[in-house]
Parts: C-alpha cells; structure tokens; sequence
C-alpha cells in the first residue's frame, strides 16, 4: 500500500510538472504572438528614439581582449614586447585613460561616436577599387515559381518580379509600415533606394537623391541629401544603360506584366546593338577611386550629355543588370563579386539577373551592412507570384539608351579599367558548394552549440590542414541595437580555437583519449567564440575602440601608442 501511495503521489508530481511545462510553453507562444503582433503595428522608424547609443568599451577590458586575441599569431618574445606596449597604453594617466575620456565625452554629444569615423576612414577614404575588396555579393534563393515559366521569359520574368516588389518595400519604408526588426536599428533601411556613391579625390561622397522618409528624424552623418522625387531605375544590359521609369500616371508602381515588356523591349534592342566593351563607363567604377574621380571629372568636362546621364544613373532608385550569362549554382558567387564590369555600375546597389532566371545583389557597402539587404531578398522572394503576361503590349515608351561621348583620353581609361579589372579577376579564386549532410537545426540539437561558432571553428581547421597556420580573421558582428550601430570585429581565432586545430592536425593515432581532448578542446574554442561574439554586438568589443584611439591620435597629432 505504502507503494502505491508513493506511486499516486510520483504520478500527481509529474502531471503537475507536465501541466506547467505545458503552461510555460503556451505562455512562451503567447509572449512571441503578442510580441509579433505589436511589431507590426509599429511604424518602421517607431523605435529610434529608444534606442540606446554605442557605448565605449572600458580600457582595460578591451585592452586585455586584444592581448589574448593576438597571442596565437606571436612568439612568446612578441606577446612579451605587446603586452608591456599594452600596459604602458592603459597605465594610470597614461595616453589610453586621456583617448578613453575624449571618447566617452564624444559618445555623449554624438548620437553614435564611432558612426562618422566609420564612414569616412573605413570607406569613403579608402581608395582601393569597390569591386571583389569593398562591395559584397548576395545570392537570392531560387523561386519554386520559376519552374513553371518559359525559358524565353526566364529572366525578364524574374528582373520584373525584383522590380516590382523592391518598389513595393520602399514604398512601406517612405510610408513607415514596414515591420521593424525586432530592437534594431532601421536607419539602414533608408539608404537603399535612390542613393549613390559618387568618387572624388581623397575622398568620396554619399548622396540621398530620395530623401529620408518623414517618419525619420535621424540623418547619417556622411549622406548629402539632394531629394529630387526619382521615379526611375537604371537597367544595364551588354554594356549599354537605359533608364527605365517604374511609376504610372499618379505615381503608382507599374504593374508586373507593364515592367516585364519594359524589360523584353529593351533586352530585344539590344540584340541588335553589341557588347559596350571599351565604350563603356561602366568598368571605370571598377578601378580605384582616384583614377575614377579623374575619369569621371573629364567625362563631365567633356560633354553635358555625359553629366546628365552620370545625373540619371546616380538618382536612380537601384541599378538592375540584364545579364548574358547563365551561371549554375557554383558559379553565380563569382558572377556576382566580379562577372562582366562593363555590365554593371558599383557606385549602386546593383540587382543582377541572368539569362537562366538566377539572381542575386551586389551593393554598396559604405551605405548598408548585408543583413538589411538580405531582408529586402527575402521580402522579394515571399512576394513573388505567377504574372499573367502572355503577350506583348503596346511598344514600350517608359525607357531611353542613355548616351556618351568619349574622348581618345576616356577610350584609353576605359581600356586600362579592363584590363586592370581583367588581372584582378584572375586572381579570385572562388568555389562555391552546397553542403546538405546537416545543418544549423542539427548542429544545435545534436552537438549542442552555435551553428556560426561551429562554421567559423570549421573553417579554421581547412585553413590550416591547407598551410599549417592561422591567420587572423574577420568576422562582422551587427552592432544596430544601438542608434545608427553598424558592426564590430569577431575575432575567430584565438589561443582555444589554435589548440583545437593543431591537435586535430597532428599524427592519426587515434585513441579515445586523443578523441576526448580533440572534444574537449573543441567545446573550449566553440565557448570562447560564442562569448566573444555576444560581446562584440553588445559594443565591447575591442577593435572598434581602437579604430577610435587612433583616430583620436591623428586628428590630436600625438605619437600613436
């Protein structure tokens, strides 16, 4: 009897358990129901105010991070000679307390401290070409639906759908009814559409031809805003740029089926026209930006024709390619990040659709960071739908072949962009592969840690099993919950993740011991990655606030520590 007793009581304690379990989880779905549903009816800029601002790091923590991170690229002599540099650095009243104060007071006047340093020292300074170095590719997902479309309309039938659903997610950010990303920053989101970036020398310009919606009271620091309403897009196809108007009567987006002939009307004037190649100005935005700043100064100089159709493309929302290729899924990566430079205009984010229906985005990395534009990808891909064009309509009137007069100086830039282009391009070796034995759901689950801490810890062990060693690696962090954030540096190597890859590279005896320390010593460097991750996009990291000491350093000439 005592038994059963205890039994009944087991019995009530685990149904008490299995109902609050219940209860937790309900409660769980509940809070995330609640927490959607008042997204959505949040206006996209709602949250600005309330975001807090990019802290400064403390000294001595970010200090002690670069100390740990550097150690696996030094000899014990160097990590010597590094670390008392260090503690000279941040030495009580030394220069790295004065730098931390002049940061802090500027993190208090500034909306974001770092954000003006970030966009004229990292890119708008920099002189190195956008193409393969700056501007990142994206490849978009493969629509289901293109398995149902002609192969003639393949492309054009994509390139409209891209079109009209970009035009679609701009308007709900003029208009402010774009779901906020959940505590992020949506300032980004503003510096898709209608802007450019134009070269000059030493430095570039950023201009906002579309404005800032209303509803955003914060500006970029950098952004020169020339609003002029454009109700344009550029489309390239075989070196040749056409302008191409999107907006009906009224100022309505055109329908589908209308862009779709916009876009067969234009892709068949150009089979009678050939390839641009050295007429083009295209891949002069491929090379560094001085040379280009030149360039682009004698083409205004040259003739007014070139100004306005320079005007056209840069007020442009976006830049759409039409290209000829037709890339299989290991190849579209390398299209993307190079891929004809004569087709294309790296100024502008760039949408770029081939001849087989694949597509994806290059863009403009001094304006946004990529998650902001896989998003706009993702918005593209769920709005897609079967268009009931079967035929072709009126002879299309919406667009125009920009033109260009050139000069024997021009010919001869544009001549050596390409060649330029063509001896960089041969040096990308890119592979891509799809891996399908598992994925992030699997690794979570079944091993147990963070999918991007296992990729990056993967890729560390290739590395060296190739050459022997580590090199220090870059891996970006999004920093937008705060004001204007934009990333921070995750350091993937460290002294754990080195340990971990020498020991599985060194002689195959294996023994369940050497397993249980090769596991060991990977759970320690997939910890340390995690850990530091969570730090770099809570703001404390430690590469963000040296990029601000140095910084400070110059603009107060003293001797850089």
């Amino acid at each position: 009897m005592k038994i059963l007793e205890k039994e009944r009581k087991k019995k009530k304690i685990k149904q008490k358990k299995m109902l609050l379990s219940t209860f937790r989880r309900s409660s769980s779905r509940y809070h995330v129901s609640i927490t959607l549903n008042r997204l959505s009816q949040m206006g996209t800029f709602d949250n600005q105010k309330s975001l807090p601002r990019l802290p400064v790091p403390n000294l001595k923590e970010a200090c002690e991070k670069y100390l740990y991170f550097v150690k696996p690229f030094t000899t014990p002599e160097q990590h010597e000679k590094t670390k008392a540099a260090i503690q000279k650095f941040m030495s009580p009243g030394g220069i790295g307390e004065e730098l931390h104060a002049k940061l802090v007071e500027r993190s208090k006047v500034k909306e974001n401290w770092l954000e003006e340093w970030w966009d004229t020292e990292v890119y708008y300074k920099a002189r190195i070409p956008l193409v393969i170095d700056t501007n990142p590719g994206t490849v978009a997902q493969d629509n289901e639906i293109l398995k149902t479309i002609p192969s003639s309309r393949l492309q054009t039938w994509r390139a409209a759908q891209i079109i009209h659903s970009s035009l679609n997610f701009m308007k709900e950010i003029q208009n402010n009814t774009l779901t906020p990303d959940p505590k992020m920053c949506m300032s980004q989101y503003a510096r898709i559409f209608g802007v450019s970036r134009v070269p000059d020398l030493k430095q570039d310009k950023l201009i906002n031809y579309l404005g800032n919606p209303k509803s955003l009271e914060t500006k970029h620091f950098l952004s020169e805003y020339q609003p002029s309403n454009p109700n344009h897009i550029v489309v390239i196809s075989k070196g040749h740029f056409f302008c191409l108007n999107v907006f009906s009567d009224g100022n309505y987006i055109k329908s589908v089926d209308e862009i779709e002939n916009d876009l067969i009307h234009i892709r068949t004037k150009c089979q009678s026209l050939r390839h641009a190649g050295s007429a083009s100005i295209g891949v002069l935005t491929a090379i560094d930006r001085d040379t280009w700043a030149k360039a682009r100064q004698a083409l205004v100089s040259l003739d007014p024709t070139n100004e306005q159709s320079l005007h056209v493309i840069q007020k442009s929302l976006f830049v759409l390619v039409l290209d000829e290729e037709s890339p299989n899924q290991s190849e579209i990566a390398r299209q993307l990040l190079a891929g004809d430079a004569c087709s294309r205009f790296y100024d502008k984010h760039m949408f770029i659709v081939f001849r087989n229906g694949k597509a994806g985005l290059t863009f403009e990395h001094g304006a946004t960071d990529g998650l902001t534009l896989v998003r706009l990808l993702n918005y593209i891909n769920s709005h897609s739908s079967i268009n009931s064009f079967t035929k072709d309509l009126n002879p299309s009137n919406s667009y125009n072949l920009l033109k260009w007069v050139l000069s024997n100086y021009l010919e001869k830039c544009i001549i050596q962009a390409i060649a330029s282009f063509t001896q960089r391009e041969s040096e990308l070796d890119l592979i891509t592969e799809e891996f399908t034995d598992f994925g992030k759901e699997e690794i979570k689950k079944t091993m147990g840690c963070s999918p991007d801490a296992f990729f990056q810890m993967a890729i560390q062990l290739g590395f060296y099993k190739l050459f022997g060693f580590c090199v220090p690696t870059y891996e970006s962090g999004a920093t937008r919950q705060f004001l204007h954030g934009r990333t921070e540096t995750i350091r993937s190597v460290s002294s754990d993740s080195r340990n971990w890859v020498e020991s599985m590279s060194s002689p195959r005896i294996y023994t369940e011991s050497k397993r249980a320390t090769q596991a060991s010593l990977l759970r320690s460097a997939l910890g340390t990655h995690s850990h530091y991750s969570q730090d770099a996009v809570k703001g404390n990291g430690c590469d963000r606030f040296l990029l601000g000491c140095y910084i400070l350093s110059l603009e107060s000439n003293k001797p850089l520590p």
